[in-house]
């Protein structure tokens, strides 16, 4: 079946909670509907309304959790216990996290009317009766990698009807496609088991989350394995940027990875071999260059001759001991998992080479983490520019998160919140308004780099430059001394 098949067919289009999901399959039941296609939405929950965005459902969707309001009212008797709906607790991958530890009202609570083995007929019964009412011609999911995903697979396996399963980079236009459905889980969480022992989850939740370690942690993704086509995107915890990166270009597939791109030098030379022996595209999700107000900053900058200086100020809060970010060996800390962002920003606003570096750490009063959270750095640049980060936790909340000031030769400029940019330049001021930091900018710019429309929007080399000058920031801190780049 190809897009010009489609008329007059109807598609279950399926959609979960995670982030950018609702929004990717709203898109893609526009192009079916544009063919003459009928979509049809089912959703996991109303956290998918949310999660996009919108906070409104979407007009004539299925969801779970309305489904499960009204099952709980039958009668015991009535609900389904047996048939081969073929879902079992092994099939709860990556999303048992979502029913089980999350206690979603319904269908699950801690003392709930809705038992954890309960959720297995339930979805069970919530696809018969979406096929039984809709009678789909086939069924669009990600790959088969969680329990909502499974019932859906097992229910349309059982119908004969195709299951087209979408990985991973959710970007309409270039995306790889199953007719079968990949059976691994797209990325590895090792830590799950004991999230749930520090959450408090009861015995039947453990023993699901150490059966999830037990039989999926490690796992090599099938779609980085040899032998397919496209591109990658990575999108899990820190520590496993480097790896699943090298994994996929082994695999012959261009990359996105969110930042940091890895989490220590050594990694770092490691992708630089991985690439020089598998040369495909790496581009780092460094946002912040795409925002609508940076472009504009960008392009004023470029017209003033000579070097520039600039202040970005982050407040971001002091960090919960029990946040993952707090986790050094999965994060990085917080100078490599968010500091990042902002002394890339420098080398993007001065197109020049960061040369040296000095960075001191200032901890808290009380209850410091065992890693650096409030930072400042000062960057030279090759150019005689000059970058000065504050990256603090401690604060007021009324202030801006992000405020960067940049001063040039007959210019000044403050970007506050990627919300507005104020340019002063001869003797007068202008204000623009925005509202995007620059993650769809992003993505539909790496896009038209896929799709042959474009140059690579952001080249190795210079992501590589930002994660050499946020290690040599790290390495100030701990020696006390300007390191050289």
């Amino acid at each position: 079946m190809t897009m010009n098949d489609v008329s007059r067919k109807t598609f279950l289009l399926i959609v979960n909670s995670a982030m950018y999901t609702r929004e990717y399959f709203a898109r893609l039941g526009e192009i079916l509907e544009g063919k003459g296609a009928r979509a049809v939405f089912v959703l996991d929950s109303h956290l998918s309304d949310v999660m996009s965005g919108e906070n409104a459902a979407i007009a004539g969707g299925w969801y779970f959790t309305d489904f499960c309001k009204k099952w709980l009212q039958r009668p015991a008797q009535d609900r389904a216990r047996s048939g081969d709906h073929g879902i079992t607790w092994k099939s709860l991958l990556s999303d048992f996290d979502r029913f089980v530890t999350y206690r979603m009202t319904p269908p699950l609570k801690k003392s709930g009317s809705m038992s954890y083995e309960d959720t297995l007929y339930a979805l069970s019964d919530f696809f018969d009766t979406i096929f039984d009412e809709v009678n789909p011609d086939g069924v669009v999911y990600e790959q088969v990698s969680n329990s909502f995903a499974m019932a859906a697979y097992r229910t349309a396996r059982r119908r004969g009807v195709p299951f087209f399963s979408v990985a991973p980079a959710r970007i309409p236009g270039h995306i790889e496609i199953s007719a079968t459905g990949a059976f691994r889980d797209h990325e590895t969480v090792g830590d799950l088991y004991q999230k749930v022992k520090r959450t408090g989850g009861d015995p039947a939740a453990r023993r699901v989350a150490l059966d999830y370690i037990t039989s999926i942690d490690g796992a090599v993704p099938d779609y980085m394995r040899k032998g397919g086509d496209g591109a990658v995107l990575i999108g899990t915890r820190n520590h496993l940027h480097a790896p699943m990166v090298m994994a996929a270009l082994k695999s012959g597939r261009h990359v996105f990875v969110e930042k940091p791109l890895c989490l220590s030098r050594a990694e770092l030379a490691e992708i630089d071999a991985t690439i020089a022996e598998h040369p495909q595209s790496v581009q780092v999700g460094f946002n912040r260059r795409f925002a609508p107000a940076s472009v504009e900053l960008k392009r004023r900058l470029d017209l003033v001759p000579g070097p520039k200086s600039a202040s970005y100020r982050v407040f971001a809060g002091k960090l919960d001991a029990g946040h993952w970010y707090a986790n050094q060996d999965e994060s990085g800390g917080r100078v490599i998992s968010e500091g990042c962002h902002f002394l890339d920003y420098f080398c993007f606003l001065f197109g020049s080479r960061p040369v040296r570096v000095t960075a001191q750490t200032i901890w808290p009063a009380e209850g410091a983490l065992p890693l650096p959270d409030s930072v400042t750095a000062q960057v030279e640049f090759a150019d005689g520019s000059s970058g000065q980060l504050i990256y603090s936790a401690e604060g007021d909340t009324t202030y801006p998160k992000e405020q960067c000031t940049v001063y040039g030769s007959g210019i000044v400029a403050d970007i506050t919140n990627f919300q507005s940019l104020t340019i002063h330049q001869r003797n007068s001021r202008k204000r623009f308004k925005y509202g995007s930091k620059g993650h769809a900018e992003q993505m539909a710019a790496w896009l038209a780099f896929l799709q042959g429309t474009a140059d690579h929007p952001l080249p190795y080399a210079e992501a590589r430059q930002s994660m050499r000058l946020t290690f040599a920031v790290l390495e100030s801190i701990r020696e006390a001394r300007s390191v050289e780049i």
